[in-house]
């Protein structure tokens, strides 16, 4: 039964969209596909509101949400129709946690705390929350060397490990710079 909810395309045998015209070649096989709908960012931002996850939302992981980071973690649900899941690094004292402007707050769809260098089982656990991850990204300093380890975990797009210490020593930066001329 076809929903009246559900888009479809019409493929030819084997999947390949039909451009549709006024007129089909006689004699072929074709198929109805369902389409993959995904949630809206108003539907996202409905479900966090309420505390829930929406199965179909794309989801980005924020490490250390607070401050600036509960700003883009609010954005990225109220504006991008993402899903966020937070992760707490080991570095980020327990009195920053609740550092959130008014109305930047969110229900996230999954909160993780990072055990020392346990990447391995935090990246198991954030797969584990189900959702199609396609971001990582930092939201306080703190979580700076987490969120490169992490999103390198989870196969994301990231800056990489390799130079994760530069990005947290300003110092240190400032001499990579000049030695790079």
């Amino acid at each position: 039964r076809i929903g009246i909810e559900t888009e479809y395309l019409l493929c030819e045998k084997g999947g390949l969209p039909l451009a549709v015209s006024s007129s089909l070649p006689t004699a072929q096989t074709y198929e109805l596909v369902p389409t993959v709908r995904r949630a809206s960012a108003l539907e996202v931002a409905k479900a966090a509101e309420a505390g829930l996850s929406v199965p179909g939302a794309d989801a980005v992981v924020v490490v250390d949400p607070v401050s600036t980071g509960a700003v883009v973690a609010h954005q990225a649900v109220h504006r991008m129709g993402l899903q966020v899941i937070c992760v707490w690094s080991e570095s980020i004292p327990e009195e920053l946690k609740g550092f959130v402007a008014h109305g930047m707050g969110i229900s996230h769809a999954g909160v993780l705390s990072h055990e020392v260098g346990e990447v391995a089982k935090t990246a198991a656990a954030v797969r584990a929350i189900g959702a199609n991850v396609v971001a990582c990204i930092v939201g306080c300093e703190t979580g700076v060397s987490l969120g490169d380890a992490l999103a390198e975990a989870l196969q994301l797009p990231g800056n990489g490990t390799l130079k994760s210490g530069l990005r947290r020593n300003k110092y240190a930066q400032a001499e990579a710079v000049r030695s790079a001329g």
